[in-house]
């Protein structure tokens, strides 16, 4: 049970960092 949360913790990590980098770039091509 703990090791299915820590994966689900890292691909939601992992999802938002990749999110907030697209919003960076898109705000800079905006």
């Amino acid at each position: 049970m703990k090791q299915q949360q820590t994966i689900d913790y890292h691909v939601k990590f992992a999802w938002q960092n990749m999110f907030n980098k697209y919003n960076q770039m898109a705000s800079s091509f905006g």
